[in-house]
């Protein structure tokens, strides 16, 4: 079953490696188990590309205009960080940095704001958790953590649809 699981994996390698030729591996890949040759598929796939190719510029921009660097895309880590006796395994999908500090990024496919009620309440906590960590691995101060979506809230229209009867139809207004 295509799904949001697998266009959400397929999105943070995308922005992992930020690369025209890689996407085309990556897609090529996805088709192996999911055929190319699906009408539904090319509309998900060509949707897809614009929204993506929009979040590439967009954190592209962002990047050249900060004094952050990026550290590590797609940091995997094995800690002990918040207890001696529990491990924790997992993958900080982005940490920027200055001298003394740190971001912690974490890509979602949908969108997604942090809740200080959701947080305090224990529902909330993989990006704190994720601080907690980076700090321990890196001996920095955070200074923030922040979601990013993938799916872009200000684009009311859609690029493409389908129909059964007509296949893919390109919106021409956009």
């Amino acid at each position: 079953l295509f799904d949001a699981r697998v266009l959400g994996t397929l999105n943070h390698a995308i922005v992992e490696y930020m690369d025209e030729e890689k996407t085309r591996e990556l897609w090529n890949e996805v088709f192996l188990s999911y055929p190319d040759h699906s009408p539904k598929i090319k509309m998900i796939k060509l949707r897809n590309d614009h929204q993506m190719n929009l979040n590439i510029l967009t954190l592209q921009e962002v990047d050249a205009s900060s004094n952050f660097n990026t550290m590590s895309r797609e940091k995997y880590f094995i800690s002990h960080a918040i207890h001696p006796k529990i491990e924790l395994r997992g993958i900080i999908d982005r940490i920027d940095y200055t001298d003394n500090k740190l971001i912690i990024i974490d890509y979602k496919t949908s969108a997604l704001t942090l809740s200080s009620k959701k947080i305090m309440a224990g529902h909330q906590l993989q990006l704190i958790t994720y601080a907690l960590i980076a700090k321990s691995l890196f001996n920095k101060d955070i200074m923030g953590v922040f979601y990013y979506g993938f799916k872009l809230p200000n684009i009311k229209y859609s690029t493409v649809k389908y129909s059964a009867a007509k296949g893919i139809i390109h919106n021409e207004s956009t």
